[in-house]
This record gives structure tokens, C-alpha cells and sequence, in this order.
């Protein structure tokens, strides 16, 4: 539903008035004038703005913005003139869960951190006392040194990890998507060195977007793709897991 609160002569078009939890939708608005709008609503932490594209010639302005909504329910999107209170034009739209039965009740959320327990001051005492009275019965006896593993370059284990989940195109598309987000997040978390494995992907577009990595901003909208195969029912065909594999491998390649 489109409602044009401001009398001004606004022609406005909304691709779809329902859409699923991160699916796009792309509002276009003209009008007559050259004043800037800006979107805004007051469920801001569930609507991201993914993109926006703003023209003016002569007297009239035309504005495309997409965005999508990451909680179902109905949403409310205001275009406002700067300065204003009043929205010239409010967007209504509503978003459906692509969840069903007790999958609707998985949240994108960490545990609860632990409170601090006092034994821990002990066990801080006890551990050094024990390496003490350790050296001292050993003193006599020489340690061999010890050789400190070399960790692995990051696209190697990456392309490894990569190349052993590959069967599971065949066998398990759900699992092979669950896998391929893993190793991916992992691999952009120690190569471009953003926390990325524990984050949600709502987080890591922010963090992209953040330090303004351009070659990594094209792998958000993989990553929500991606959570769609691993938390619902819907599962796409076996080429397109295939894409992915060498979507991923060309990345990881191009990236060393």
C-alpha cells in the first residue's frame, strides 16, 4: 500500500507489496522538484537499505531504492524532505517468514556469556605452583623444544576445505551450503581479518561496508542465499550449488 501524505504530485511504483525475509524489494519514486527524500522507519534494525540511485534533470527527480526486511510482519517505510516531520510519501509492505513449523523459532542470536566465577582466581594461583614444583623435579632433565606448527596460508586451507566438500553436491545440497558458508566465512575472517566466522550476515555486510573491502561486497548477497538453504526447507537445483563451487574457488584464487 502506497500512501502520499504531502500534496505534491508524486508518482510512485513498488515491484512487490509482499516479500520473503531478505528477498529485495525496489521502490521508485518521481516527482517535480529537486529536493532530496529520505527513507525512514521505525523498525530500523529489521530494514536494511541495500542500495539507492538519486537523478535530477531540470525540474524533476526520480529515486530508486532498494532495501529489504530481515523479521516478518507488516513494515512501514517514510520518504521525507530534509527538515521535515511529516513523510511526503509511506510505503506499506509486508514480509512473510520463509520458516515453517519449528523452524519459524530459530533466532540469528549467541549464548549468554558466562558469569565470572571466584575458583577461577585459584586455578590462576595452582597452575603456575604446579609449572613450578614441575621444573623443580625436572630440573635435572632437559626438555626437547618445542616445534611450533606453521599455520596454514588462508586460501590454502580454504581451497582444501573447498575441494573435500565437493561430493556433497551429490550427496547433501543442504549440508554442502552449510559447509561452503563455514569455510568462506572463515577464510574472509582471517584473509581481510573481519569476525566473520561468529558473525550474523547482517553483521559481516556491515563490517564490508565498514572498511570499504569493494571486492568482498558481492559475497553478502552469497551469504544470504546461502542462509536461506541452510536454516529452510527450500533447497535450489544441483547447478546452482555447482555455480557456487566455482564462484568461490575463482574468488579465493583471484583474492591470494
Amino acid at each position: 500500500m502506497i500512501l502520499l501524505l504531502l500534496f505534491l504530485d508524486y508518482n510512485v511504483k513498488i515491484s512487490k507489496e509482499t516479500i520473503t525475509v531478505g528477498e529485495p524489494l525496489e521502490i521508485t519514486i518521481q516527482w517535480k522538484d529537486t529536493f532530496k527524500l529520505y527513507p525512514s522507519s521505525p523498525d530500523t534494525m529489521m530494514i536494511e537499505i541495500l542500495d539507492k540511485d538519486i537523478k535530477t534533470e531540470k525540474n524533476e527527480s526520480k529515486g530508486i531504492w532498494k532495501l529489504t526486511a530481515y523479521a516478518p510482519g507488516d513494515k512501514t517505510v517514510n520518504f521525507l524532505r530534509k527538515g521535515d516531520t511529516i513523510p511526503a510519501v509511506q510505503i506499506n509492505f509486508t514480509v512473510k517468514s520463509v520458516l515453517t513449523g519449528k523452524e519459524r523459532d530459530i533466532a540469528d542470536v549467541r549464548p549468554p556469556m558466562g558469569m565470572f566465577n571466584p575458583l577461577y582466581l585459584l586455578y590462576l594461583l595452582l597452575i603456575p605452583l604446579a609449572f613450578i614444583i614441575y621444573l623443580l623435579v625436572r630440573r635435572k632433565k632437559h626438555k626437547p623444544p618445542v616445534v611450533k606448527e606453521e599455520e596454514v596460508p588462508p586460501d590454502v586451507e580454504a581451497l582444501e576445505t573447498l575441494n573435500k566438500i565437493k561430493d556433497l553436491i551429490d550427496e547433501d545440497l543442504k549440508l554442502f551450503f552449510t559447509e561452503l558458508s563455514e569455510l568462506f566465512r572463515r577464510y574472509i575472517e582471517r584473509r581481510f581479518r573481519i569476525p566473520a566466522i561468529e558473525a550474523t550476515t547482517t553483521e559481516i555486510a556491515h563490517y564490508i561496508r565498514k572498511k570499504h573491502i569493494k571486492e568482498l561486497e558481492v559475497c553478502i548477497d552469497w551469504l544470504r542465499e546461502w542462509d536461506i538453504y541452510k536454516f529452510t526447507e527450500i533447497m535450489p537445483q544441483k547447478q546452482r550449488a555447482e555455480e557456487y563451487f566455482k564462484k568461490v574457488e575463482e574468488f579465493i584464487n583471484v583474492s591470494k
